[in-house]
């Protein structure tokens, strides 16, 4: 579990999971490229025992990127929604009107977060 100062912010959490989704796709890059896929391939054809382990692996690796996919999606989109709040306080009800899409827009991927993490308990 990751640890953070308590003053940590908003900017702190998305350069975290910024860097965090580039370490991963760097490595999906890797594990795509075809000396790669070629090593797996023969591993594969000899049915060696690694194979197993590296189905596995694949498996979280996978699940990491996607998870700092999520992550940093969650932390934009609430990014909005504050800059969104902060321009209908300096607009008056006016504001309330223009921005109802996009709030609902982001209560459909809070929502979609929610159910992946409950999936996990």
């Amino acid at each position: 579990m990751r640890k953070e100062a308590d003053d940590t912010g908003p900017n702190s959490e998305l350069v975290y999971w910024k860097e965090r989704m580039a370490s991963f796709n760097a490595l999906l890059d890797q594990i795509k490229s075809q000396p790669c896929k070629t090593t797996i391939g023969i591993l594969f054809a000899a049915k060696s025992k690694i194979i197993k382990h590296w189905k596995t692996l694949d498996a979280r690796i996978t699940d990491a990127a996607n998870e700092a996919k999520r992550q940093r999606q969650v932390l934009v989109h609430t990014d909005e929604v504050l800059q969104t709040i902060e321009e209908m306080q300096s607009c008056g009800d006016a504001g309330l009107h223009s921005r109802s899409d996009q709030r609902h827009s982001h209560d459909q991927l809070h929502f979609q977060i929610l159910q992946y993490f409950g999936e996990n308990d």
